[in-house]
């Protein structure tokens, strides 16, 4: 079954240019060659990375677009497990109606195409909630009435069950 794919992934930052771009091409002939679809490549470049993989600070970053049949992500992730120069990678499926939908959408903007902006509907209650403020049942602080000021610790008073011996006296 032919479904839509996400991947990305990260190229250590010691390689030049063109190893770079190798590793990249790399990717995407073995996605061809698996029955992919190559529908967009961002190149987002070299980036700090949260925190450090492998003794690397940053890493270059590159997402790939696709449709492919079920059986390529296998081979994706196996390749991207033995090539060294990959430190990380997370491929996404985008399998529900509206996530196929953004996915569309992220693709056109990855190849500069215009956007048509839209709220996507996420079910079935689609705004048939009353605001909280049109609830006759309640006020703005509903029947627990006004908040008491905040007490400092150090000013409350000590139980009287409490053992005075931790406080070292």
């Amino acid at each position: 079954m032919i479904r839509q794919y996400e991947t990305m992934f990260i190229v250590k930052p010691t390689l030049t240019e063109e190893e770079i771009k190798g590793r990249i091409e790399f990717v995407k002939e073995t996605l061809t060659k698996q029955g992919a679809d190559i529908k967009a490549v961002t190149e987002m470049g070299m980036r700090d990375l949260a925190y450090d993989i492998e003794k690397n600070a940053r890493g270059y970053y590159t997402v790939i677009y696709f449709t492919a049949p079920t059986s390529a992500i296998k081979e994706l992730e196996r390749v991207y497990g033995i090539t060294e120069d990959i430190i990380r990678f997370i491929v996404v499926s985008y399998d529900k109606k509206v996530e196929q939908a953004a996915w569309e959408v992220m693709v056109k903007k990855a190849l500069g195409q215009p956007v048509e902006e839209k709220k996507l509907s996420y079910g079935p209650r689609g705004g048939d909630r009353k605001p909280r403020g049109d609830r006759g049942d309640r006020g703005d602080r509903g029947d627990r009435g006004e908040r008491k000021p905040y007490k400092p610790r150090e000013d409350r008073e000590p139980k009287e069950d409490q053992d005075n011996s931790a406080k070292g006296e």
